[in-house]
């Protein structure tokens, strides 16, 4: 196993959380909104995945909590973390919490462009008959395995949020991949105008360029470059084969383009083989990305669904949530992203592993806060 590795001068997460404006009323206030909001966080790096287990989670360990938090009192009851998360300011929180492990984190630019993965997420348990559940959209650092933005986006609506999105961080010599949704000249130009680059799937709703692409690299293979990796884990044999090939800007209506790529697909499971063909764009010219590295920026796309979107639901049980109203769906959507970034942040790959170590030393998780007494 592992064990969580910390540095002694990590910055205090709690004196960063009163950056976070205060929406509840002057009178009646029995906590102060940043030691609530500290309390939630840390509740849920012990491994309590929801706001009923950090309650309990923080009753049963009162003292140590009111003297971590400042809580002059009791701990919050579950009523009051709810009617938080609901009423919060979710855009200043996340902004909060991105901005903290972001600098822990700083970006390696001696590693050249920096791939950032962008996709939806349905929160199926803020769902109900009447209401179709919170959609999200997320920006996800590849390298890092950390949330850098994310907004809420109703479900079939990501282009309209792609570029606040986009907006909440710099693009510079970054490059943005996406599925077939995401392949839209204004996205593109917005990228490209800010700094970077992106990798977009081309399918059926782009009809026109993606019978443009397949025609080209079917009419001219021989003077493609190309790239290929094979690999075989768990029961599956694998063959991933791309073709790319360079664009002039006249040859379509689409001047941000200056490679296509066709990837080939070919897996083997249980004797039987299947083909997947897929079809791609990028702003990023040969001499910036050879066919190796686009085949790398490919398949690092996924980290996003096996990094981010699988491990909020199999190990922080997003998907059993049944936190629904107003802004709190998103809240602690955002608590469960920082999660993640900070046990992989403190050198532990399997997160399910890092929250069972912070549940048995909670002074390690303390720490990894940056946190320390408060004396009432």
């Amino acid at each position: 196993m592992k064990e969580i590795a910390l540095t002694d001068s990590i910055p205090s997460l709690l004196e960063a959380l009163y950056q976070v404006p205060d929406p509840r009323h002057a009178s009646g206030k029995r906590h102060g909104l940043a030691s609530i909001l500290c309390f939630i966080c840390c509740g849920m790096l012990c491994n309590a995945t929801n706001l009923l287990a950090i309650f309990e989670w923080g009753r049963k360990h009162q003292d140590w909590c009111q003297s971590l938090f400042g809580f002059k009192r009791c701990t919050p009851c579950l009523n009051t973390l709810h009617r938080v998360l609901k009423s919060l300011d979710v855009m200043a929180f996340e902004t909060v919490l991105i901005q903290w492990l972001s600098a822990q984190t700083p970006l390696n630019l001696a590693q050249g462009f920096q791939p950032i993965a962008i996709d939806g997420k349905t929160l199926r348990g803020s769902k109900t008959l009447a209401l179709p559940g919170r959609h999200l959209l997320s920006a996800f650092a590849v390298d890092k395995g950390q949330v850098l933005a994310q907004v809420s986006a109703g479900k079939g609506k990501e282009i309209p949020n792609t570029i606040p999105l986009l907006s909440l961080f710099n693009l510079n010599d970054r490059v943005i991949t996406g599925d077939a949704n995401f392949p839209h000249q204004d996205l593109c130009e917005y990228i490209v105008q800010q700094g970077g680059h992106y990798l977009f799937e081309v399918k059926n709703n782009q009809a026109s360029l993606k019978r443009f692409i397949a025609q080209q690299l079917s009419d001219g293979q021989a003077d493609c470059e190309w790239s290929q990796t094979i690999s075989q884990a768990h029961g599956r044999y694998e063959i991933r084969t791309l073709h790319v090939k360079t664009v002039l800007p006249s040859s379509l209506c689409w001047p941000t383009i200056s490679q296509i790529c066709r990837l080939v697909c070919q897996t083997q499971r249980q004797g039987s083989w299947q083909v997947q063909i897929h079809y791609k764009i990028t702003s990023l010219r040969s001499s910036q990305a050879s066919a190796k590295e686009l085949l790398e920026l490919s398949r690092g796309h996924w980290g996003i669904e096996n990094s981010l979107h699988y491990v909020r639901d199999v190990t922080l049980r997003e998907d059993a949530s049944q936190i629904r109203t107003a802004n709190a769906p998103q809240a602690i959507a955002a608590v469960r992203n920082l999660v993640i970034g900070l046990v992989r942040h403190v050198g532990i790959d399997n997160i399910a592993s890092g929250l069972r170590q912070f549940s048995w030393d909670f002074s390690l998780a303390a720490k990894a806060l940056g946190l320390s007494p408060i004396i009432n």
